[in-house]
């Protein structure tokens, strides 16, 4: 996207930045659907020009969670603690007001694709250890348009541990 201002003698284009980040399109079959950088979540699908999610703009930041992938945990977490392999866990408190780490620390980073075909992408982020999640995952998540529709699917999780806690969900749309 382009904003164009006329100053005194020159034209001035200014990049604007959507808020869920690089909007990837793929196309297949009478479908289309958007998968956005931001959260590596699904912005919109269509088939034969009806809307099958209730998406966003593309000039707007997903609310209520719509279109995002949630991990390594979906829902909340009590007080943002959990215990793993006899160790206890302190996560921050992301929803403050009713003391819970909510949906997971891939909501809001950044994806990129690393592969795109017109009708496949495959979407990677690299979650690396933080407080409350000393651990690192290689998340990859696969969008396909075919004859048969949208499939969505995740491949196992890449890290130097065999054994780490996670679990992946999405908020339907």
């Amino acid at each position: 996207m382009h904003t164009c201002r006329r100053s005194a003698s020159r034209v001035v284009r200014r990049a604007v930045i959507a808020p869920s980040g690089e909007q990837i399109e793929i196309v297949a079959e009478g479908q289309r659907a958007v998968v956005v950088e931001v959260g590596g979540g699904l912005r919109s699908y269509s088939a034969d020009r009806r809307e099958f999610v209730d998406g966003y703009a593309d000039h707007e930041m997903s609310s209520s969670g719509r279109g995002q992938v949630l991990i390594p945990w979906p829902n909340r977490l009590q007080d943002g603690s959990y215990e793993f392999d006899g160790r206890r866990h302190q996560l921050p408190l992301n929803e403050p007001e009713r003391h819970n780490a909510i949906h997971g620390l891939v909501r809001w980073a950044t994806w990129r694709a690393v592969a795109r075909q017109p009708h496949r992408v495959v979407m990677e982020h690299i979650l690396y250890p933080q407080p409350g999640y000393p651990f690192c995952l290689r998340l990859n998540i696969e969008y396909t348009l075919s004859a048969s529709g949208l499939a969505c699917g995740q491949w196992p999780p890449m890290s130097a541990r065999l054994n780490v806690p996670m679990a992946v969900a999405r908020i339907p749309i």
